[in-house]
């Protein structure tokens, strides 16, 4: 009797493959790798990720390390909502607006905010302004402590830097006091001359 079962889409881990490698592990196919030098599945264990260009997986927007390494690794037009990480939408909405000539009369104007499609939570629920205009990115709060942070990140990078200076001062390797001897002293040829020398030595301080 042969029992098969299918993995599906909400229970990936209902079939379970060996992957034979430093260690023997069982994953589904979904956290799987096929190498194809030696033509076997890998598992997490058994490769090493390296990065090669760095994008927005919202936007598919590309940029190099240097600006990604800049920006702290985040995307300047795309936002993720922080109730439940989903990535939030530009919403179009008229507002009122008080005319320029007279301000007694208002007239309609176009402002947009951000939504998520997902949980219903909106920048107007934390008190953000609307923007006039949908692109563009979004003013962030200002952080109270942003000058104490960059106290203790200069000082601690100060601190690394010396330390990496002794270590590198460590590793010099120190001039000798002394000429290092051409032969060992307990060299097998010469190990039967040592009782020898040490009787000899002997003898004469005796006779002084």
């Amino acid at each position: 009797y042969l029992r098969t079962e299918m993995a599906s889409l909400l229970q990936p881990d209902r079939v379970l493959y060996l992957v034979r490698g430093e260690k023997r592990t069982r994953a589904p196919l979904s956290q799987l790798y096929f190498c194809r030098y030696c033509i076997e599945l890998r598992s997490l264990e058994c490769v090493s990720h390296e990065v090669d260009s760095h994008y927005c997986p919202s936007c598919l927007e590309n940029m190099p390390s240097a600006e990604a390494k800049l920006k702290k690794n985040r995307c300047a037009n795309c936002f993720d909502c922080p109730c439940c990480m989903h990535t939030l939408s530009t919403r179009a909405t008229n507002i009122p607006a008080p005319l320029p000539d007279d301000p007694s009369k208002t007239t309609m104007k176009k402002a947009y905010y951000l939504a998520c499609g997902f949980c219903r939570w909106t920048s107007r629920d934390v008190g953000m302004a609307d923007k006039s205009v949908a692109s563009g990115g979004w003013q962030e709060p200002e952080n109270p402590h942003i000058q104490r942070i960059s106290k203790l990140m200069d000082y601690y990078q100060q601190l690394a830097h010396r330390e990496k200076q002794e270590r590198d001062r460590k590793k010099v390797a120190r001039r000798r006091q002394c000429m290092p001897l051409a032969f060992s002293v307990l060299a097998p040829s010469l190990k039967r001359f040592i009782p020898q020398f040490v009787k000899c030595h002997t003898l004469l301080k005796c006779q002084v």
